[in-house]
């Protein structure tokens, strides 16, 4: 199975750009609403692997204020996957 947190040394190093990483995916996703689909599984990727962080939390629902609902519907047949 695989490991719920990444490694320390992983984490180490992209720590510094996850609040910068969602910021970005979110506004790619805003201004690109045909091609969402990839951007959005990307950003579900790190909610999933540090969403337990509370600056990547904050961003995250920041950034949800922001989208339309109607992105999340493409992704959803990606996840049931």
């Amino acid at each position: 199975a695989a490991p719920s947190t990444p490694p320390p040394s992983t984490m180490a190093s992209v720590e510094p750009y996850l609040v910068a990483a969602v910021h970005a995916l979110f506004r790619s996703i805003a201004l690109s609403p045909a091609h969402t689909l990839r951007d959005a599984l990307r950003l579900l990727t790190l909610w999933f692997e540090y969403g337990e962080r509370r600056d990547v939390e904050r961003a995250l629902r920041d950034g949800f204020a922001h989208v339309s609902i109607d992105t999340w519907l493409q992704g959803i047949p990606q996840i049931i996957a």
